[in-house]
């Protein structure tokens, strides 16, 4: 699984940050000074939270995250578990920027004060990488393929087929569960993108590898979407009523 996490990632940002030019690294640490693994760390343009790039520390709590010279501000945030984020405001890049050691603390106060990120865009876990579907800039009257469609390393031929950094998606679930004919077409196509909650992104795992928990062998994609109950408004049920299921 976490072989599975970690190519996917290197995936992501192959394809994200080819022809980059700038490197913004660092090194996270707890509160004991001990390295931070699996933290998150994100780049944000500050006039619409929409994501530049993104990544996660090694076991070293070292990160390193690329992107094109920007001239307009952004923010660089590090989440971690029970940890308080931190972030930092930029405005511009024009060069490559070491940061050397960052800290979490529980009582870390953020040099941002003006501005405040209450979810966290994207989310690295042990076997999902997860996206907040508010933080994809899409038109309000969009569905759900089109939020795929502006994911870096998400392609969605003409025929329907979804591939995640050349990867076949050949399971898609709507609230952890196989939504109709499996590939989820119908999902895509009917399915307004507002009611997207979350959008995660793991291996495909077997009923046998679901139950013991161990490592998936597969080299096929699964992607899951979570509905926001408060916006659904019945959209679930006329969709499974109008094609029979």
């Amino acid at each position: 699984m976490k072989k599975f996490l970690w190519l996917l990632i290197f995936s992501f940002n192959f394809l994200m940050l080819n022809g980059q030019k700038f490197n913004i690294d660092g090194k996270v640490a707890d509160f004991e000074k001990k390295p931070v693994e699996n933290a998150t760390v994100y780049l944000l343009k500050q006039q619409d939270s929409s994501i530049i790039n993104y990544t996660s520390t090694n076991k070293e709590g070292r990160f390193l995250l690329k992107t094109n010279e920007l001239n307009e501000p952004s923010i660089l945030k590090v989440d971690a578990d029970k940890l308080i984020s931190y972030s930092k405001k930029f405005e511009k890049i024009d060069q490559s920027i070491s940061l050397e050691n960052i800290q979490l603390d529980k009582n870390q106060i953020s040099d941002i004060e003006e501005v405040k990120i209450t979810v966290s865009p994207v989310k690295i876990k042990k076997d999902t990488i997860e996206f907040n579907a508010n933080a994809i800039k899409v038109r309000p009257d969009s569905n759900i393929e089109e939020l795929l469609k502006n994911i870096s390393g998400v392609e969605i031929d003409n025929d329907g087929k979804i591939t995640v950094n050349g990867k076949e998606v050949d399971q898609i679930m709507i609230n952890g569960k196989p939504f109709f004919d499996k590939d989820g077409k119908i999902a895509l196509k009917n399915l307004p993108a507002d009611i997207i909650k979350n959008i995660q992104f793991t291996s495909t795992k077997t009923k046998e590898e679901e139950l013991s928990g161990k490592t998936p062998k597969s080299e096929n994609a699964t992607i899951n979407f979570t509905i926001d109950e408060k916006k659904n408004k019945g959209f679930l049920s006329r969709i499974t009523a109008g094609y029979g299921f």
